[in-house]
């Protein structure tokens, strides 16, 4: 898929301005555990964004592809990080302090770094997304590079999901496909794969909760479960419904929204006859895909734990 210059600058622009407004936002309560309620700034800002490290380091990235283009790798990012970036908490000194005796990239990210899985480098992703858009692969391969400066194992894995996602998010706008393109760089048992995975299941077993609410209404069994809308386009997520579930799912088409507006025009002005002939045109218009469950067992053990949990909040 082309994006136009226009596009690009509109969707880098907005990268800036989230990245900007989500850390000013949220910088008064870094370090704070729990919900915090707000719905705009707590602080006066004069109309300026508050100073932001995770967009200040990305400039430092962006002088360094400046000068050396693609052939940046992290033992040159390293110097840039002892040239220009001054703090030295956490991973950020730990790195160094391992580059100052001579441990480089991948060795100054893991040797001696407690921190070393934390969040330090997917915060600092945008830049390679915004210079390899629609092409995760590459903000892939650069988003390793950084990682490797101050982080190792989940912390280099969670920068480079994170790269993909932003690389692809410049061409592909379902969140679905974008978290397949993302976890897809990724080991599929790494701490971020089996937190995403975890955020899919529990979508699967609310399913299978609300399923059981529907029938107490109905007063008897809903063999089928129909998915409609962008979600049928996550086959993983599908097959979890069925197994969860433990019943027949069937899923499309996958503009419900476009699909049922149209429709309901027609009914109204006369060229389908009901609701249910707008089903039946829609049925024979668009192809389904069918899941059914092939190993629901171990979710009966999954969905009690679950319970206890939603219970427990």
């Amino acid at each position: 898929m082309w994006i136009t210059s226009q596009e690009y600058r509109s969707k880098v622009a907005g990268c800036w301005m989230g990245k900007n407004i989500g850390g000013t936002l949220g910088a008064p309560f870094e370090g704070q555990r729990g919900v915090v309620d707000i719905d705009f700034y707590t602080q006066d800002l004069g109309g300026e964004p508050l100073p932001n490290d995770d967009l200040d380091l990305q400039l430092v990235w962006l002088n360094a592809v400046e000068k050396y283009g693609r052939a940046v790798t992290a033992s040159i990012l390293g110097e840039y990080w002892h040239s220009y970036i001054t703090p030295s908490w956490s991973e950020y000194g730990l790195g160094k302090n391992n580059m100052r005796k001579g441990l480089v990239p991948p060795l100054s990210g893991w040797v001696s770094n407690p921190y070393r899985d934390i969040c330090g480098c997917f915060i600092r992703s945008e830049i390679w997304a915004c210079l390899a858009p629609g092409h995760p692969e590459l903000a892939a391969r650069y988003a390793y590079e950084d990682a490797i400066v101050d982080h190792s194992t989940d912390g280099v894995y969670g920068e480079i999901f994170v790269a993909a996602v932003q690389s692809a998010a410049f061409v592909e706008s379902d969140k679905f496909k974008l978290i397949d393109i993302g976890l897809s760089w990724i080991p599929a048992d790494c701490g971020v794969a089996r937190g995403v995975r975890c955020a899919l299941e529990s979508l699967a077993l609310r399913y299978r909760m609300v399923i059981g609410w529907l029938e107490q209404l109905n007063g008897g069994p809903l063999e089928t479960i129909h998915i409609v809308g962008g979600g049928t386009q996550n086959r993983l997520l599908c097959q979890m419904a069925a197994d969860a579930c433990d019943r027949r799912v069937v899923t499309g088409p996958i503009e419900a929204t476009a699909i049922g507006n149209l429709m309901m025009q027609a009914v109204s002005n006369g060229d389908v006859a009901s609701i249910a002939e707008a089903r039946e045109v829609i049925r024979n218009s668009f192809a389904v895909d069918e899941y059914v469950p092939t190993a629901p067992d171990p979710w009966h053990a999954a969905y009690e734990r679950f319970v206890k949990l939603v219970e427990h909040e």
